[in-house]
Parts: C-alpha cells; structure tokens; sequence
C-alpha cells in the first residue's frame, strides 16, 4: 500500500517489526507462500531519475569529458549498482517495477537498433551486425536522400 511521506513509511515499518518481534504479526492465510518471510508491503513513491540517477549521469559525464578514466568507472559502476539493488530480492528497497520500466526500455533500443543496423544477434550490450548491411547508410550510398516537406 502506497504511504505519502518517509515518516510514514518509518512509523509502519516500526509497527511491522515490533508485531514480528512481540509475536502479535498477524498471518494471513490466503497468501500462507509468501506469509513465511512476514512481507512488508508498504512504500512511498521516490523519483529515482532526478534524485539519484541524473546526479550520477551529470557526475559521470564531466568526468568522461575531462578524461578522468577512474572517476567515470566509479560513477558508471554507482549507476549499475543502482540499479542492481533495485532489482534484487534480497534487498529491502527492491522495486520490480522499477526494474521492469529499465529492462522494458533497453529492450525496446535494442530492437530499433537490431532494425536500424541489420543485427544478426542482439545481447544487452550491443549486437553482432555487417557495417555494410546498415539500412541507412547503404540507401545514403547509393544517394537516396531522406527530406522533409
């Protein structure tokens, strides 16, 4: 269930772990699966975007540019690790759904770029393709122009 604030969130979790620790944790059988690890089924919404991720975009990119090759790595890998807790179980912050939005999206540029370039075999990374098999470069080849009216 959705929560609107932080403090909300802390004082739930509090009454959460205080009904496990005190034995008054109520059971709910229809769901006796999942009831084993006592679920917590509460959150508040946080936009990862502005608050973490684009900090980290921004970081990474001034070092990218001022050629600091350790400082890039250390942000590239703070993004990947990111979002690697947010899709993992066994943390307590994981969101499926946020996971799910970034896998969606990479999957959806890997088939424009499995369209655009002829891939062969796509991977997350990138892909296997033949650079004279590339759609738009080979018709710009053979000078056909693409215009707007």
């Amino acid at each position: 269930m959705e929560l609107s604030s932080p403090e909300e969130y802390r004082q739930k979790l509090a009454e959460h772990e205080a009904g496990i620790i005190n034995g008054t944790y109520e059971f709910d059988e229809k769901y006796s699966d999942r009831e084993i690890m006592r679920p917590f089924n509460y959150f508040f919404k946080v936009d990862y975007g502005t608050y973490l991720i684009d900090t980290i975009r921004t970081a990474r990119s001034i070092y990218k540019k001022k050629k600091i090759k350790s400082l890039d790595l250390l942000f590239k890998l703070m993004g990947n690790t990111s979002y690697g807790v947010n899709v993992s179980k066994c943390f307590a912050m994981s969101n499926i759904v946020f996971a799910n939005n970034i896998t969606g999206t990479v999957r959806c540029c890997m088939y424009y770029a499995e369209k655009v370039l002829n891939l062969i075999q796509t991977i997350t990374d990138g892909g296997i393709f033949d650079v004279n098999k590339v759609v738009l470069s080979h018709l710009f080849l053979h000078g056909i122009c693409f215009t707007q009216n």
